[in-house]
């Protein structure tokens, strides 16, 4: 039977439905239930929810006994009551709802999500109201599939169709919510292995959720009123047979490739094409309809280009586009913006250019400007759902973790300081400031990577000023300091430089493909860089970096594997002990990688909600600091590369 799960795949690319059915092709995404409910908090909000029916009752069956399911599904709804995961079947198609309330014969399906939503901006469909807003699709789609089976399923019922959302304007008001709900284990099931540590839905104060009907939309999308995306624009009731047709045929059906959701594809491998034991469903794309032979995979792809989409009827490879085609640009003034860098980019990969672009004397200015000693500082944070303090709102970032490296003008590394703040139940934000104001000092200029340290910060700061803590005008004076804003414009007297902005504006390397996190930028340098080569090939001890981790100074950073510089982040200690996690975390993943949490999330996750043991606690926190410790040393190794390129003389 063609599940939801199936069906929302396939709305992204009905290819993926053959590709998710034939195992030979290679899937890389995490596919772990536990895992995804355990970094978005779902396993709290969907027991969290459950706990606002008192009267409800688990439709008792494993996700895999279907017939099971179907069956106790059918006998319950014989009487009226309010039943946990109710499975639907019909023509083929199956469903689980997360909490179906029956009164007579009306059926309200409540579909949970952890998505946070504000009810006074009820903005789920564009402003014609004929398309679903990116950030609802799937999740309409979904609720939409569900109402759909369950109505084929009882013909005769009113079938009522609502979110129960997490509501981002409440507050907690009791302290301690966080830890309410709990896993007594890695890898439970996150149904019924859930510990809970209250009777009575009272002891959590006010109900940080919102129960929204979405009725009418539904029946807009089953009606073929309201299409799924700008891409997507096939009706409903067509995606639903195209999609069992593809289910039930196990055959490829060769829909066409599109730019922005090829980026993404998760069924391709790391060359792209076939290896051995897995196959590749991107090239079975790219062979099958623009008659690629293995050999074109090496090529740039056009989606590769940097900052946005392409449309639909671009070439196939960038070395084929023009700057017209674009929206590129060849004149440069003091500072590259979007357009400068598109263009950029597509005129090296037209000349088979490999070198980086430099624009030297804007960016000595740049470093001129700055004040010794550096400061680069790394942030990771948690994002529950269910907040740990009263007064606080949902999916508010928990800064638990930083890491500080200092670059002195004699050239000196010093790892000054690594602080992690996650000991169960605890909220560290105002602690989390105190450190970092205490570790970063009074003079030289800070560092952070993109806009996540100053969001964060800021976020700090409105708490703090609704707290009583006793050092709060003293805190918030110095995130004031070092932090910006822009509504009302404000600039801090020791604001912190955005070193991935200084990338922006005055370098780029063709070996980051158009990409600009450190993951991109720390190899690209490396491997152009013989200053960082010569310095990092060698222990630390003998180049004057110190490691707080690393106290004997042994460690060498830069790694050669056939004449290329090894990416360091590869090189770390896996963060989850054997067996914790089915996927390969090589490291840590971005955080903003969180289609399943990213690892620094998932890890985050563990320390907080999981009973591990002691030694698991420590093998996680120990990977948490090194993995921590390199983003801010890569920030280091970028800002010495890029210096010694454009400072040094010839």
């Amino acid at each position: 039977m063609l599940s939801k799960s199936l069906f929302r795949l396939g709305l992204s690319c009905p290819n993926k439905i053959y590709f998710k059915n034939n195992k030979a092709y290679h899937n890389a995404s995490v596919d772990d239930p536990f895992l995804e409910a355990l970094a978005s908090g779902g396993f709290q909000i969907e027991e969290y929810a459950r706990r606002h029916y008192p009267e409800g009752e688990f439709i008792e069956a494993d996700y895999t006994e279907r017939e099971k399911a179907i069956a106790l599904t059918q006998e319950a709804l014989q009487r009226d009551g309010v039943f946990f995961e109710a499975a639907f079947a019909a023509n083929g198609l199956f469903a689980l709802t997360d909490i179906v309330e029956k009164r007579g014969n009306v059926l309200k399906m409540i579909e949970v999500k952890s998505k946070s939503f504000d009810p006074e901006k009820r903005e789920f469909l564009n402003k014609p109201g004929n398309q679903c807003l990116s950030g609802w699709k799937d999740y309409l789609f979904d609720l939409a599939f569900q109402t759909e089976v369950a109505s084929r399923n009882y013909p005769d019922f009113q079938i009522e169709s609502y979110l129960f959302l997490v509501d981002k304007t409440k507050s907690a008001t009791v302290t301690g919510l966080s830890q309410m709900i709990r896993l007594p284990k890695k890898g439970g099931d996150v149904r019924k292995d859930v510990v809970v540590a209250f009777d009575s839905l009272n002891e959590t104060g006010v109900s940080l959720m919102h129960l929204e009907n979405m009725t009418d939309i539904i029946e807009g999308i089953r009606a073929e009123n309201i299409a799924y995306s700008n891409v997507q624009k096939r009706g409903f009731q067509q995606l639903i047979k195209d999609f069992s047709k593809i289910y039930k045929e196990k055959s490829y059906p060769n829909y066409p490739t599109e730019p922005s959701v090829c980026k993404k594809c998760e069924f391709k491998t790391n060359s792209l094409v076939d290896e051995p034991g897995k196959k590749s469903g991107f090239a079975k794309c790219f062979i099958q309809q623009h008659g690629l032979v293995d050999s074109d995979f090496s090529k740039t792809f056009s989606f590769s280009l940097h900052a946005g989409r392409v449309p639909s009827s671009a070439p196939v490879f960038m070395e084929q586009l023009s700057a017209d085609d674009v929206k590129a640009e060849s004149v440069i003034p003091e500072r590259m913006e979007q357009k400068h860098r598109r263009w950029v980019q597509l005129d090296k990969e037209i000349k088979k250019d490999t070198t980086p672009f430099l624009m030297k004397d804007e960016l000595r200015e740049e470093f001129a400007s700055h004040v010794y000693p550096l400061h680069f500082i790394d942030f990771e944070s948690g994002l529950g759902p269910l907040p740990p303090l009263k007064g606080i709102r949902p999916y508010q970032h928990i800064p638990f973790q930083f890491s500080h490296h200092i670059l002195h003008s004699d050239g000196r590394v010093e790892h000054k300081t690594q602080v992690i703040l996650a000991d169960v139940g605890q909220f560290p934000n105002y602690d989390f400031v105190r450190e970092l104001k205490k570790s970063v000092g009074i003079t030289g200029t800070i560092f952070r990577y993109h806009n996540y340290e100053n969001t964060v910060l800021k976020m700090v700061r409105d708490q703090l000023s609704h707290s009583t803590e006793p050092d709060k005008a003293e805190l918030i004076e110095f995130i004031n300091s070092i932090t910006r804003d822009s509504k009302p414009a404000r600039k801090g007297e020791r604001d912190m430089v955005d070193l991935q902005k200084m990338i922006y504006e005055f370098y780029y390397d063709p070996i980051t493909k158009g990409g600009n996190s450190i993951k991109d930028y720390l190899p690209a340098l490396l491997n152009s860089s013989k200053f960082l080569q010569d310095k990092y090939s060698q222990p630390i001890k003998n180049v004057a970096v110190s490691s707080i981790n690393d106290a004997d100074g042994n460690r060498v950073w830069v790694e050669f594997e056939n004449g290329t510089v090894k990416d360091p982040y590869k090189n770390l200690t896996p963060i989850f002990p054997e067996g914790t996690t089915t996927d390969d975390f090589s490291g840590l993943v971005d955080l903003d990688d969180v289609k399943n949490g990213g690892a620094a999330l998932v890890a985050y996750a563990y320390l907080q909600y999981v009973d591990i043991t002691e030694d698991e606690r420590k093998a996680i926190i120990e990977a948490l600091y090194r993995y921590c410790e390199l983003d801010t040393l890569a920030m280091v190794m970028i800002y010495e590369g890029l210096r010694e390129i454009c400072v040094t003389p010839p």
